[in-house]
């Protein structure tokens, strides 16, 4: 090989990886001095960005988790405070307890007010003075405050402290419920529920002055109380009445009575100074359950034992002069919460007003009873349900009805006037109310009485059997007054009945026979000529009255349907008249313009109406329904295309609408528009029908803690209410802050679980392993001996071109 002496290129080699050797065992030592992988970004610069995150996200985890316990802290200051608060409260309503009982007077109710005041005095003091870090916490400003608990934006945990301070809590509202009439009748109320957000309805309640304590006023919040789960309304009754005056001296009558249970005749002395009164009618208030007492005025006061009316009738002289005693009373409603009481009442709720006639295109059922106007049509088939009152007279002979057979279901009520046709059955039991002339001749299938008066005409049939009361002319002979027949005797001339007679089954009453009013048929008999009523009758359950082409049947204006009566043909209306809740309008039938519905009416076609039509609110309209030009809207309609037309707008052309519109407030359709199937006519308020109790709620009062007055027997009562409602604010309060404590909890677990892996992962990255570390260490110190001695060889190897040289 050449030998050099101006490059040695050992030694430069020697040299160069000296230095490499010389740097790697720099940062190894630098490394194993520090103890980390990495000392600056050249050392791993992905590594170095990704352990400088997981850094800062250990260090945010670890501030997170002082923050939530800060936030436990804080939750623990107002849950011990909150638990006094509550000791408090409890007092309170004890206290109040204790007040609503009459043996305490107003001065010991008094002194329970003035610890009552006290005591709400101390719970305003605990909630101003509960802090922390300067924050009250109990005075209702602490809320929507937020806790950082996550290395991240946003990762926060939301709390709200209620107030704890006497304005704030307790809040209940009261009001009255009382009966709009003094007749009674059925009540059907909707109770909406603050709770559940929906109306809620009690079971009916029959109201009546008749001694029954189902019907008044306690069996009503007995109703209402049955629901309050619901509702969060609960009920009190309070039936109770005073004289005007002072009790005079003077004497009851004979017939004086408390809730039809007679007291009777009874001396009485002024103020009933000897208790004279009050003893009388407390002798029998087992009877008619109602306690009297004198007032300091001297005024008579009766108080309903269990919630029942109270009723004073008979003469009471001057000892009750001016006086009106009878009474439903009222209800107490309580509902807990600042939410208003809110009472649909079923009862009030009877009418729609048609101004223009619709026509239904398939059956028609109303849910309550429902006045049909003038000139309505009720299409054959049509079922009239009992206790339907007509209104005109129904006949074919007018073209008003054109009928088949209508067979009664229950009792129903001819007036006079009242046509029964040939072929008719008057059913077995049917009284009479007036004089029936038989144009046929009629076949009794039981027997019958026949009243004082009643004309059997000549050639009529007595069955063996009848009793004759009147002596009779027949084809064999007289026969005598007293007379029981033996076999079957026909008339001879016409007899008028003196007295009143019995009717053996199968007697046969010829045609002109008359029976007089009253007459009482026990089994049925056949109608072959017209019968014509002259005063009110009553048939029984399962009379048939036939229609017929030339006469018909003919239902006097004013008749009361007892049953249901199907007709087969077009009925049309010459007067208003009233139907039932149930029944129902056939598919064509036309209520005409002015009729008033009271129930639902769904239209199972479309209904285009003739004139303008009011729908009340609750009404739905039907999607496809159309809405013609100069309708006023009340409420916000979608049309097709997803047009929203506001409440307000008056309709400049016809629009339909799209899906169905629920009205929440009256509104006129103008004539020609046309509702759709499926459409519901919903009831509206009205005047209440005869068997109905509408109801007002008045007096509607807001209490809070800090009205509590326990200074009379209802402020006691209403206390109580109060403090169940300040306990259960308080209580919703501490659930709320146990909710928070458990969840801070939960994440303080969480936070301390992930910080420590977090932890672990930056540590993979930024931290030397040292086994690895001193191992490569011993390398590069062998590595840099080795390269120390190569280095000198190579410097020494010139060495030998000296020798060449000598």
């Amino acid at each position: 090989m050449a030998l050099k002496i101006n490059t040695n290129i050992s030694a430069l080699t020697a040299h160069v990886n000296l230095k490499k050797t010389d740097s790697s065992l720099s940062k190894s030592l630098e490394r194993l001095s520090t103890g980390l992988r990495i000392n600056r970004s050249a050392d791993d610069a992905s590594g170095m960005s990704i352990a400088n995150t997981l850094k800062a996200q250990s260090t945010g985890l670890s501030q997170a988790v002082k923050n939530a316990n800060d936030a436990i802290s804080i939750v623990q200051i107002a849950d011990g405070a909150l638990d006094e608060a509550v000791n408090i409260l409890n007092t309170i309503k004890q206290k109040s307890i204790q007040a609503a009982q009459d043996g305490q007077t107003l001065t010991s109710r008094k002194a329970i007010q003035a610890d009552i005041d006290k005591l709400i005095a101390e719970l305003d003091d605990i909630a101003k003075t509960t802090t922390f870090n300067g924050q009250k916490l109990l005075t209702g400003t602490f809320t929507n405050k937020q806790f950082q608990v996550g290395a991240f934006s946003g990762q926060t945990i939301n709390m709200s402290i209620g107030s704890a301070q006497s304005d704030k809590i307790g809040q209940v509202t009261t009001a009255e419920l009382r009966l709009s009439n003094s007749s009674g009748g059925v009540v059907k109320l909707g109770i909406q529920s603050s709770l559940k957000d929906e109306m809620v309805y009690i079971e009916s309640v029959t109201m009546a002055m008749d001694n029954d304590p189902s019907h008044g006023m306690g069996a009503l919040a007995d109703a209402i109380n049955k629901v309050s789960g619901e509702t969060g309304v609960s009920a009190q009754a309070f039936v109770s009445v005073t004289s005007t005056s002072a009790v005079q001296a003077g004497s009851t009558g004979s017939d004086f009575a408390i809730n039809g249970v007679t007291i009777g005749a009874i001396t009485v002395e002024a103020n009933d100074a000897t208790g004279t009164l009050v003893n009388a009618i407390n002798a029998k208030s087992s009877q008619h359950g109602v306690t009297a007492a004198i007032d300091e005025s001297g005024k008579l006061v009766l108080t309903s034992n269990d919630g029942r009316a109270i009723q004073v009738t008979g003469e009471t002289g001057t000892v009750l002069v001016g006086s009106n005693l009878n009474t439903f009373g009222y209800i107490k409603l309580f509902q807990t919460g600042a939410n208003d009481i809110l009472i649909s009442d079923e009862t009030d709720m009877v009418s729609l007003n048609l101004t223009g006639s619709l026509t239904t295109t398939s059956d028609t059922t109303t849910i309550i009873e429902s006045t049909l106007a003038k000139d309505s049509v009720l299409q054959s088939s049509t079922v009239i349900q009992a206790g339907s009152t007509l209104g005109a007279t129904l006949a074919a002979s007018n073209n008003n009805i054109t009928t088949t057979d209508i067979t009664t279901t229950q009792d129903s009520y001819l007036v006079a006037g009242s046509v029964i046709s040939s072929g008719s059955t008057i059913e077995s039991n049917s009284i009479l109310g007036g004089s029936a002339n038989n144009s046929a001749d009629i076949t009794t299938t039981g027997t019958s009485y026949l009243k004082s008066g009643s004309i059997l005409q000549s050639g009529t049939i007595l069955a063996a059997g009848t009793v004759v009361t009147t002596s009779i002319a027949t084809t064999v002979g007289w026969v005598d007054a007293g007379t029981t027949i033996g076999s079957d005797y026909t008339l001879s001339g016409d007899a008028t009945l003196t007295a009143d007679m019995t009717l053996a089954a199968n007697s046969t009453i010829e045609t002109g026979s008359t029976f007089e009013t009253g007459s009482y048929i026990s089994d049925d008999f056949t109608v072959t000529g017209t019968v014509t009523i002259e005063s009110g009758m009553t048939l029984k359950a399962g009379s048939i009255l036939e229609g017929a082409s030339d006469a018909g049947l003919k239902l006097v204006d004013g008749s009361t349907i007892g049953g249901a009566i199907t007709t087969s043909g077009a009925v049309t209306l010459v007067r208003d008249m009233t139907l039932a809740a149930n029944s129902t309008l056939i598919s064509s039938a036309q209520l005409a313009k002015g009729s008033t519905i009271g129930g639902n009416t769904t239209a199972a076609a479309a209904v285009t109406l003739s004139g303008d039509m009011t729908l009340a609110a609750g009404s739905q309209l039907a999607s496809g329904s159309t809405i013609k030009a100069g309708t006023v809207l009340t409420d916000d309609i979608w049309a097709a295309g997803g047009i929203l037309y506001e409440a307000g707008t008056t309709l400049d052309a016809d629009i339909t609408t799209s899906g169905n519109n629920r009205l929440d407030a009256a509104m006129t359709l103008q004539a020609n528009s046309v509702l759709a199937a499926n459409t519901i006519l919903a009831p509206t308020r009205g005047s209440s029908t005869g068997t109905s109790a509408p109801t007002d709620v008045s007096n509607v009062e807001r209490y809070r803690l800090a009205d509590i007055d326990v200074t009379t027997q209802e402020g006691a009562q209403i206390g109580i209410s109060i403090a169940d409602s300040a306990l259960a604010a308080i209580n919703a309060i501490k659930a709320d802050l146990g909710s928070t404590q458990n969840q801070l909890t939960s994440t303080i677990a969480n936070l301390t679980t992930t910080q420590v892996n977090v932890t672990a992962a930056e540590s993979a990255i930024r931290d030397v392993d040292f086994a690895e570390e001193s191992s490569n260490f011993a390398r590069l110190q062998i590595l840099m001996q080795a390269g120390t001695f190569a280095m000198a060889q190579a410097n020494a190897s010139s060495q030998n071109v000296l020798q060449l040289l000598q």
